[in-house]
């Protein structure tokens, strides 16, 4: 998948990848999605280093079913 900007259409849970830490993402947070599997997503923060995993559950806040 390449990557695509989406602003977060709600606040979600994230977990930071690799430290496994559980973090929350305000609505409207732009996010470079550059892995979709599984129904789950790996996103980078453009404003942060690091890269974050989106569960299948919060899919709908980045726009995807």
């Amino acid at each position: 998948m390449s990557e695509s900007s989406i602003t977060l259409q709600r606040e979600i849970t994230a977990t930071r990848i690799p430290q496994g830490e559980a973090i929350t993402l305000p609505k409207g947070t732009l996010v470079l999605i550059t892995q979709a599997l599984g129904g789950s997503f790996t996103v980078v923060i453009p404003s942060e280093a690091g890269l974050y995993r989106i569960d299948a559950e919060w899919a709908d806040a980045l726009g995807k079913e």
